[in-house]
């Protein structure tokens, strides 16, 4: 059980910060016993805190198998227990479980909504996130941008440049940036990425449903491959992270990465302000690094499409072989692979090739063909679903249905890992105290 037994709130001007702190059964660990919600508004203008903090919570819950239950104080919508099983199915459904999360909390009476509400973005920057602002960019008037989310809560200085960047970006286009923060990706061990990012950064808005009515998520992957491949942001997940009169709309999902950078192309003004990496240097003056994956995949994509130069990527991310003698040494990962099969694809498709795009043509084919062969190799080593891949392989999952244990395929896993972190526990306390006793000494 997860037991958030008491709030704490802290007004700074236009700021409230709200910190939740928890109690846990033994056996579920946490990195700390407080969950952090920072929202850009006063606190009068927030409410429905017991579905934000729900949703926060839920994706540690279901990893670690147990139920969520909150304070009196914090009550939440009607129908928040009918959307979190389907959440919790679809994620049955990704990882061979079947596990059901129960929220135990007081139920709101009739909620009041302004009237004047407005649309919200999830922002961050890059490729999907512009092109989903140019397409419902005069709905749009929050472009919500969270600290720690890509970024660590701790990167200060990087995260102060990002800030800058989405400033200018919203007065150039004449909308409002509001930061949130939340501790919930250093709260616990469960995958950021497969399951925990979106309703970490949808939540918070929830509790914002006086000023928002509708929240625009970007789709990170699209077609076949982004209907199967179990992510954290997905479009028959993101619906669900909603409430009572606040809607969620996961959009661009019907068209593919290298179709949004081809329309960027066509627009100067969203092209210079794309940011796809956080590794450029204050020094360099750059949006991006112009030296990662990342980068040169955006760049080559752009030069194909007639683009040799712009403000967010450095010229020397247009080369082919420079592009070629970064991926030479670097693994790609399966997602990273879609992306370059989209150029690959452009690129076979046309009539005629320059004798540099057909020697990046033969690179890739054989890069990308080594990838695809991998990523096969490793579903043969752990066979059956994604969730094999997930939970440490296919040999403890066969072991679990030689027991019958077919009630959760993830029994004897948690069964290890919480043994595994109660021992990791109890060296921690054993290690501060000792930390404390040499504090204690040095002070004497």
């Amino acid at each position: 059980m997860i037991y958030v037994e008491k709030v704490k709130q802290y007004e700074f001007k236009e700021r409230t910060i709200l910190v939740f702190f928890l109690k846990t059964s033994r056996w579920v660990w946490l990195a700390d016993n407080k969950l952090v919600l920072s929202f850009p508004f006063p606190a009068d203008s927030l409410s429905n805190m017991g579905d934000a903090v729900a949703f926060s919570l839920l994706p540690l819950a279901y990893f670690e198998h147990t139920d969520i239950r909150l304070a009196p104080t914090l009550t939440v919508s009607p129908s928040l227990q009918s959307r979190v099983d389907a959440i919790c199915s679809l994620w049955n459904e990704w990882y061979d479980g079947q596990r059901r999360i129960r929220i135990t909390a007081p139920m709101e009476s009739k909620p009041y909504y302004n009237a004047k509400r407005v649309a919200a973005q999830l922002f961050s920057g890059g490729v999907d996130s512009l092109y989903t602002f140019a397409r419902n960019s005069e709905e749009i008037t929050y472009l919500v941008l969270f600290h720690g989310a890509d970024v660590s809560a701790s990167d200060n200085e990087t995260f102060s440049k990002i800030e800058r960047q989405a400033q200018d970006f919203a007065k150039e286009f004449g909308k409002r940036l509001r930061v949130f923060s939340t501790n919930v990706r250093f709260l616990s061990r469960v995958s950021w990425e497969y399951m925990a990012h979106v309703c970490a950064m949808i939540a918070p808005l929830l509790a914002c449903r006086q000023l928002v009515h509708r929240i625009y998520v970007a789709s990170s992957y699209s077609g076949i491959f982004g209907n199967r491949y179990p992510w954290g942001s997905h479009p028959r997940l993101d619906p669900l992270i909603c409430s009572d009169g606040i809607e969620t709309v996961h959009h661009g999902f019907d068209v593919k990465r290298f179709e949004k950078i081809v329309y960027l192309s066509k627009n100067p003004q969203l092209l210079k302000r794309v940011r796809v990496c956080t590794r450029a240097s204050d020094v360099d003056h750059q949006v991006n690094c112009g030296r990662c994956e990342k980068c040169y995949r955006t760049a080559v994509a752009l030069k194909l499409r007639g683009v040799s130069g712009t403000e967010s990527l450095p010229s020397s991310a247009f080369s082919f072989l420079s592009a070629m003698q970064y991926l030479e040494n670097y693994q790609l990962r399966i997602t990273s692979a879609l992306f370059w099969s989209e150029i690959l694809e452009f690129l076979h498709k046309r009539n005629q090739l320059s004798r540099e795009e057909s020697e990046f043509v033969a690179f890739l084919e054989i890069k990308l063909g080594k990838t695809y062969q991998d990523y096969i190799e490793d579903f043969e080593n752990a066979p059956g679903s994604f969730s094999n891949i997930y939970s440490c392989g296919g040999r403890l999952r066969n072991y679990e249905k030689r027991v019958g244990f077919a009630k959760d395929s993830l029994q004897i896993l948690h069964k290890l890992q919480r043994l595994h972190r109660g021992k990791r526990y109890r060296n921690f306390l054993r290690d501060m105290a000792k930390w404390q006793q040499t504090v204690t000494g040095e002070l004497c």
